[in-house]
């Protein structure tokens, strides 16, 4: 599992490294946590300002690239080779 936290802006696209450490599936689970204001929160008269989206990623390896949306969480869930 990779967590990761983007605080700008903007998108980052990131060069993610996995060598050395075991080897993941060729997919990944991604759960994104994101809105475009960063004081953004959720209430109890609105509380679906902030939702996850789930999607999959394809291509993960020991080396892949992604990009993070900005203001958000993004955690990447890899099933490892055994």
């Amino acid at each position: 599992m990779l967590k990761v936290v983007n605080r700008a802006a903007c998108p980052h696209a990131v060069a993610v490294c996995l060598r050395g450490l075991a080897v993941p599936g060729a997919t990944a689970a991604v759960t994104t946590l994101s809105h475009a204001d960063p004081a953004a929160e959720n209430t109890l008269d609105d509380p679906e300002v902030l939702v996850p989206t789930t999607s999959r990623l394809d291509g993960v390896g020991p080396e892949f690239s992604y990009t993070f949306q900005p203001y958000s969480l993004t955690i990447l869930r890899m099933a490892l080779k055994r």
